[in-house]
């Protein structure tokens, strides 16, 4: 087998982000606070999701399932490493 060079990058990768009315869901791992058109947001990461949300205000939350990213991630890397689709 000869080796390949390596991309810069691969994708885009696209996962849902679904619009959610609670919480970040579990454990907070890492934060990070921004501003959107003003407006103070955080961005929380948990074992299960990414969470956006603004934190002078209640709703709309958003939220992006690890597993959703884990799987668009996976279907990048076997359709443009591989060249081909997933079934």
């Amino acid at each position: 087998m000869t080796a390949r060079l390596l991309p810069d990058r691969l994708g885009p990768v696209a996962a849902p982000l679904l619009i959610v009315d609670r919480p970040a869901r579990g454990e907070v791992l890492a934060e990070a606070p921004g501003h959107v058109d003003g407006l103070p947001f955080v961005v929380s990461v948990t074992a299960s999701e990414v969470h956006f949300g603004f934190t002078d205000r209640h709703g709309p939350r958003f939220a992006i399932d690890l597993n959703a990213l884990a799987k668009a991630a996976t279907d990048c890397i076997e359709r443009e490493w591989f060249g081909r689709e997933r079934p």
